[in-house]
Protein backbone atom coordinates (compact mmCIF):
# COMPACT_ATOMS: atom_id res chain seq x y z
CA UNK A 1 0.00 0.00 0.00
CA UNK A 2 2.87 2.36 0.78
CA UNK A 3 4.61 1.55 -2.49
CA UNK A 4 1.37 2.25 -4.37
CA UNK A 5 1.05 5.70 -2.78
CA UNK A 6 4.80 6.45 -2.85
CA UNK A 7 6.41 4.54 -5.74
CA UNK A 8 9.90 5.88 -4.94
CA UNK A 9 9.86 4.71 -1.32
CA UNK A 10 12.04 1.89 -0.02
CA UNK A 11 10.61 -0.56 2.50
CA UNK A 12 12.38 -2.84 4.96
CA UNK A 13 10.68 -5.74 6.73
CA UNK A 14 12.54 -6.90 9.83
CA UNK A 15 11.14 -10.20 11.04
CA UNK A 16 11.96 -13.17 13.21
CA UNK A 17 9.44 -15.57 11.67
CA UNK A 18 6.79 -15.18 8.99
CA UNK A 19 3.46 -17.00 9.31
CA UNK A 20 1.58 -16.80 6.00
CA UNK A 21 -1.44 -19.08 6.30
CA UNK A 22 -4.00 -17.88 3.76
CA UNK A 23 -3.93 -17.87 -0.04
CA UNK A 24 -4.39 -14.09 -0.23
CA UNK A 25 -1.77 -13.50 2.45
CA UNK A 26 0.73 -15.74 0.66
CA UNK A 27 0.14 -13.93 -2.63
CA UNK A 28 0.71 -10.58 -0.90
CA UNK A 29 3.94 -11.85 0.66
CA UNK A 30 5.16 -13.08 -2.73
CA UNK A 31 4.27 -9.76 -4.35
CA UNK A 32 6.26 -7.86 -1.72
CA UNK A 33 9.17 -10.30 -2.02
CA UNK A 34 9.50 -9.66 -5.77
CA UNK A 35 9.47 -5.89 -5.34
CA UNK A 36 13.05 -4.62 -5.98
CA UNK A 37 12.55 -1.74 -3.51
CA UNK A 38 11.39 -4.00 -0.67
CA UNK A 39 13.89 -5.87 1.49
CA UNK A 40 13.20 -8.65 4.01
CA UNK A 41 15.72 -8.91 6.87
CA UNK A 42 15.53 -11.81 9.29
CA UNK A 43 16.96 -11.46 12.81
CA UNK A 44 17.42 -14.01 15.61
CA UNK A 45 16.41 -12.04 18.75
CA UNK A 46 14.88 -8.68 19.63
CA UNK A 47 18.24 -7.59 21.03
CA UNK A 48 19.54 -7.67 17.44
CA UNK A 49 17.30 -4.73 16.47
CA UNK A 50 17.82 -1.23 17.90
CA UNK A 51 16.08 2.02 17.03
CA UNK A 52 17.72 5.38 17.70
CA UNK A 53 16.62 8.93 16.96
CA UNK A 54 18.73 11.99 16.22
CA UNK A 55 17.82 15.41 14.79
CA UNK A 56 14.24 14.31 14.17
CA UNK A 57 15.31 11.28 12.14
CA UNK A 58 15.08 7.59 13.02
CA UNK A 59 17.74 5.02 12.29
CA UNK A 60 17.46 1.26 12.72
CA UNK A 61 20.53 -0.79 13.48
CA UNK A 62 20.24 -4.56 13.08
CA UNK A 63 22.15 -7.83 13.09
CA UNK A 64 20.64 -10.36 10.70
CA UNK A 65 20.37 -14.13 11.15
CA UNK A 66 23.76 -14.63 9.48
CA UNK A 67 25.47 -12.25 11.93
CA UNK A 68 25.97 -9.38 9.48
CA UNK A 69 25.23 -5.89 10.84
CA UNK A 70 23.61 -3.01 9.01
CA UNK A 71 21.74 0.25 9.49
CA UNK A 72 19.25 2.32 7.54
CA UNK A 73 17.33 5.57 8.09
CA UNK A 74 13.54 5.48 8.34
CA UNK A 75 10.90 8.19 7.90
CA UNK A 76 8.24 5.94 9.43
CA UNK A 77 8.46 2.88 11.70
CA UNK A 78 5.51 0.50 11.94
CA UNK A 79 5.52 -1.99 14.83
CA UNK A 80 3.63 -5.28 14.55
CA UNK A 81 3.37 -6.56 18.14
CA UNK A 82 2.32 -10.09 18.94
CA UNK A 83 -1.25 -10.66 20.16
CA UNK A 84 -1.60 -12.17 23.62
CA UNK A 85 -4.60 -13.10 25.71
CA UNK A 86 -6.07 -10.27 27.84
CA UNK A 87 -5.71 -10.15 31.59
CA UNK A 88 -9.51 -9.93 31.84
CA UNK A 89 -9.79 -13.56 30.70
CA UNK A 90 -8.92 -14.77 34.21
CA UNK A 91 -11.83 -13.13 36.10
CA UNK A 92 -14.19 -13.87 33.20
CA UNK A 93 -13.09 -17.50 33.34
CA UNK A 94 -14.10 -17.68 37.01
CA UNK A 95 -17.58 -16.43 36.15
CA UNK A 96 -18.22 -18.60 33.07
CA UNK A 97 -16.16 -21.66 33.99
CA UNK A 98 -14.49 -21.58 30.55
CA UNK A 99 -10.79 -22.02 31.27
CA UNK A 100 -8.07 -20.03 29.48
CA UNK A 101 -5.03 -21.78 28.04
CA UNK A 102 -1.40 -21.07 28.93
CA UNK A 103 -1.36 -18.15 26.47
CA UNK A 104 -4.38 -16.41 28.05
CA UNK A 105 -6.88 -17.29 25.32
CA UNK A 106 -10.02 -19.32 26.05
CA UNK A 107 -9.71 -23.03 25.33
CA UNK A 108 -11.79 -24.41 22.49
CA UNK A 109 -13.43 -27.82 22.50
CA UNK A 110 -11.14 -29.00 19.68
CA UNK A 111 -8.51 -26.90 17.94
CA UNK A 112 -9.19 -28.19 14.42
CA UNK A 113 -12.66 -29.78 14.47
CA UNK A 114 -14.63 -27.51 16.80
CA UNK A 115 -13.08 -24.14 17.61
CA UNK A 116 -16.38 -22.28 18.11
CA UNK A 117 -17.38 -24.15 21.28
CA UNK A 118 -15.63 -23.83 24.61
CA UNK A 119 -15.14 -26.80 26.91
CA UNK A 120 -18.22 -25.70 28.86
CA UNK A 121 -21.50 -26.50 27.16
CA UNK A 122 -23.53 -23.43 26.28
CA UNK A 123 -20.52 -21.09 26.10
CA UNK A 124 -19.22 -20.36 22.61
CA UNK A 125 -16.13 -18.59 21.31
CA UNK A 126 -15.72 -16.15 18.45
CA UNK A 127 -12.83 -13.94 17.45
CA UNK A 128 -9.60 -13.08 19.22
CA UNK A 129 -10.78 -14.41 22.60
CA UNK A 130 -9.91 -17.89 21.28
CA UNK A 131 -6.69 -17.10 19.36
CA UNK A 132 -5.08 -14.36 17.26
CA UNK A 133 -7.48 -13.96 14.34
CA UNK A 134 -8.26 -11.76 11.35
CA UNK A 135 -11.69 -10.31 10.52
CA UNK A 136 -12.59 -13.11 8.11
CA UNK A 137 -11.84 -15.83 10.66
CA UNK A 138 -13.73 -13.99 13.41
CA UNK A 139 -16.82 -13.62 11.20
CA UNK A 140 -16.76 -17.31 10.29
CA UNK A 141 -16.38 -18.33 13.91
CA UNK A 142 -19.17 -15.96 14.97
CA UNK A 143 -21.52 -17.47 12.38
CA UNK A 144 -20.67 -20.96 13.65
CA UNK A 145 -21.40 -19.92 17.24
CA UNK A 146 -24.72 -18.37 16.20
CA UNK A 147 -25.59 -21.57 14.32
CA UNK A 148 -24.95 -23.67 17.43
CA UNK A 149 -27.19 -21.43 19.52
CA UNK A 150 -30.04 -21.25 16.99
CA UNK A 151 -30.00 -25.01 16.42
CA UNK A 152 -30.60 -25.53 20.13
CA UNK A 153 -33.46 -23.02 20.25
CA UNK A 154 -35.62 -24.65 17.58
CA UNK A 155 -39.26 -24.73 18.70
CA UNK A 156 -40.29 -28.12 20.01
CA UNK A 157 -36.80 -29.56 19.82
CA UNK A 158 -35.70 -31.78 22.67
CA UNK A 159 -32.14 -31.39 23.88
CA UNK A 160 -30.15 -34.60 23.97
CA UNK A 161 -27.94 -35.43 26.92
CA UNK A 162 -25.09 -37.83 26.29
CA UNK A 163 -25.49 -41.02 28.34
CA UNK A 164 -21.73 -41.51 28.71
CA UNK A 165 -20.97 -39.48 31.81
CA UNK A 166 -19.17 -39.96 35.11
CA UNK A 167 -20.92 -40.57 38.42
CA UNK A 168 -19.66 -40.20 42.00
CA UNK A 169 -20.35 -42.68 44.78
CA UNK A 170 -20.74 -40.16 47.61
CA UNK A 171 -20.34 -42.82 50.30
CA UNK A 172 -16.92 -43.75 48.92
CA UNK A 173 -15.85 -40.17 48.18
CA UNK A 174 -13.07 -38.99 50.52
CA UNK A 175 -13.54 -35.30 49.69
CA UNK A 176 -10.01 -34.82 48.33
CA UNK A 177 -11.32 -32.69 45.40
CA UNK A 178 -8.69 -34.02 42.99
CA UNK A 179 -11.39 -34.80 40.44
CA UNK A 180 -12.55 -31.17 40.30
CA UNK A 181 -9.02 -29.98 39.63
CA UNK A 182 -8.42 -32.32 36.69
CA UNK A 183 -11.83 -32.05 34.99
CA UNK A 184 -11.30 -30.07 31.75
CA UNK A 185 -15.01 -29.25 31.44
CA UNK A 186 -15.63 -27.85 34.95
CA UNK A 187 -18.35 -30.48 35.39
CA UNK A 188 -17.49 -31.46 38.99
CA UNK A 189 -18.54 -29.53 42.08
CA UNK A 190 -17.79 -30.17 45.73
CA UNK A 191 -20.50 -30.00 48.39
CA UNK A 192 -19.18 -28.77 51.74
CA UNK A 193 -22.38 -29.95 53.40
CA UNK A 194 -22.11 -33.55 52.17
CA UNK A 195 -18.29 -33.47 52.00
CA UNK A 196 -18.45 -35.16 48.63
CA UNK A 197 -18.09 -34.28 44.96
CA UNK A 198 -20.82 -34.55 42.34
CA UNK A 199 -20.86 -34.56 38.54
CA UNK A 200 -23.07 -32.24 36.48
CA UNK A 201 -24.32 -34.53 33.71
CA UNK A 202 -25.11 -31.55 31.44
CA UNK A 203 -21.47 -30.42 31.46
CA UNK A 204 -19.76 -33.81 31.57
CA UNK A 205 -18.31 -35.14 28.30
CA UNK A 206 -17.46 -38.59 29.64
CA UNK A 207 -13.73 -38.25 29.01
CA UNK A 208 -12.86 -40.40 32.04
CA UNK A 209 -10.13 -38.13 33.42
CA UNK A 210 -11.75 -37.95 36.85
CA UNK A 211 -12.31 -41.72 36.89
CA UNK A 212 -8.61 -42.34 36.42
CA UNK A 213 -7.55 -39.62 38.87
CA UNK A 214 -9.79 -40.53 41.82
CA UNK A 215 -7.54 -42.15 44.47
CA UNK A 216 -10.53 -43.62 46.32
CA UNK A 217 -12.05 -45.21 43.22
CA UNK A 218 -15.30 -43.41 43.99
CA UNK A 219 -15.98 -42.29 40.41
CA UNK A 220 -17.20 -44.56 37.64
CA UNK A 221 -17.82 -43.88 33.96
CA UNK A 222 -21.31 -44.90 32.90
CA UNK A 223 -21.20 -47.56 30.15
CA UNK A 224 -17.44 -47.84 30.76
CA UNK A 225 -17.31 -49.50 34.16
CA UNK A 226 -14.40 -51.73 35.12
CA UNK A 227 -16.63 -54.79 34.74
CA UNK A 228 -17.65 -53.80 31.22
CA UNK A 229 -14.07 -53.05 30.14
CA UNK A 230 -12.78 -56.34 31.60
CA UNK A 231 -15.58 -58.23 29.86
CA UNK A 232 -14.59 -56.63 26.52
CA UNK A 233 -10.94 -57.59 27.10
CA UNK A 234 -11.89 -61.18 27.93
CA UNK A 235 -13.97 -61.39 24.77
CA UNK A 236 -11.06 -60.12 22.66
CA UNK A 237 -8.55 -62.64 24.10
CA UNK A 238 -10.84 -65.68 23.78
Amino acid sequence: MIRKKLPASRIYHLYKELAVSGKEEFALCQHAGHDPNTQFIRYRAMADVRVRSADGRHAIHYRDAAGAEGEFAADMIVLCPAIVGPESSVPLSKVTGAAPDRFGFFQELHGKLDAAQSKVRGIYLAGACQSPMDIRGAIGQGMAAAGYILSGLAEGKKLRIEPITAAVDEEACSGCRICGGVCPYRAIAFSAERQASSVNALLCHGCGTCVAACPAGAIAGRHFTNQQILAEMEAVFQ
